[in-house]
């Protein structure tokens, strides 16, 4: 289950990070076009554009190296950050604070299995 596990998150992280690298890289050129004026959550959606690919990144890293477990703490740290700035755009985005929650969950199972699976 946890190789399975290791798979699912890998390969939605790498296909993630190039699906927001391709978001940003043609988005950047429509932001003025049409940009909201949603100043609320304007902070939490530039904090989560910015730290996003990062944590996408430290995420698939962290599939390759699950003995690394300082590590997989760190993420699992940043991961549980990113959950509760998705908790504040529920509100206001619901499908895209979703997305996130699950993706975010789905690591979180893998780091549990991960962490405590190893007895």
């Amino acid at each position: 289950m946890i190789l399975f596990l290791r798979w699912v998150v890998g390969l939605a992280s790498a296909i993630a990070l190039v699906g927001f690298a391709l978001v940003l890289t043609v988005g950047k050129g429509l932001e003025l076009t049409y940009r909201s004026g949603a100043g609320a959550a304007s902070l939490v959606r530039d904090l989560m554009t910015a730290g996003v690919p990062v944590l996408l990144l430290a995420m698939l890293v962290s599939v390759f190296l699950p003995q690394e477990r300082t590590f997989l703490c760190v993420v699992a740290v940043l991961v549980a950050a990113a959950m509760a700035g998705c908790l504040t755009i529920l509100a206001t985005n619901p499908g895209e604070g979703s997305l996130y929650l699950g993706f975010f969950g789905l690591w979180a199972l893998y780091f549990g299995m991960t962490i405590w699976g190893r007895g």
